[in-house]
């Protein structure tokens, strides 16, 4: 049996609600931010009516998640931000070690180049003072 709390439109309001929290906004700046009127966000977080797809694309896009955070009404809104948040911050450190790997790939092509040049000048006899 269907209870009204575990509607689509109850699960999408929840996850709304939780990530304008999270993010330390009000309905009235929120709605400001998307480019709705606060009435109609208000009714979208209590689950009385449902974004169509362009409002649900500007929410996405201001809160900088995938559509899925909106769509698994089968876990609670705070334990989906989460887990995306988790895994944002994963994204971030993963570019962080890939930009600092390719800095020392460039390090060690400078330092294969040196050696290479010096072992060049030894042979010539360059080296000799």
């Amino acid at each position: 049996m269907r209870t009204e709390n575990t509607s689509p439109a109850k699960s999408f309001g929840a996850a709304l609600r939780a990530i304008r929290r999270r993010n330390g906004e009000t309905q009235e700046t929120a709605a400001a931010a998307i480019g709705i009127a606060k009435s109609s966000f208000a009714k979208y977080e209590r689950g009385e009516r449902e974004p169509s797809f362009y409002v649900l694309q500007r929410i996405v896009e201001h809160y900088k998640v995938p559509i899925e955070y909106f769509l698994p009404f089968n876990t609670s809104a705070e334990s989906n931000l989460t887990l995306l948040l988790d895994i944002r911050q994963q994204c971030v450190e993963l570019e962080q070690l890939l930009t600092r790997a390719a800095e020392l790939e460039q390090l060690l092509g400078r330092a294969a180049a040196l050696t290479h040049a010096l072992r060049v000048l030894a042979e010539r006899g360059g080296g000799n003072a």
